[in-house]
């Protein structure tokens, strides 16, 4: 199914957690092509992976129903790296 809506040249992607079932290496290609589409298309990703948090030019968290802008990537991956 991503691939199939990649295929496309999109102007708009959404991804929900798109990334969630997928191993490491496949999470590497999906990487590389939603890097390629930076400046081609509008990309809004929902993901708590550090790999595709890198690609935000801005992160927003939702905590109790809110929207909140965090003020960097690294803010973002530390925010959604787990709770040891």
């Amino acid at each position: 199914v991503i691939a199939r809506g990649l295929a496309t040249s999109p102007r708009f992607v959404l991804f929900d957690e798109a990334n969630m079932a997928i191993d490491g290496n496949g999470d590497e290609k999906l990487r590389q092509v939603l890097q390629g589409l930076r400046g081609k298309a509008t990309l809004v990703l929902v993901s708590h992976r550090p790999s595709l948090l890198k690609l935000a030019d801005r992160v927003l968290e939702l905590r109790a129903g809110r929207l909140t802008p965090l003020h960097s990537t690294t803010e973002a991956t530390a925010s959604a790296a787990p709770a040891l």
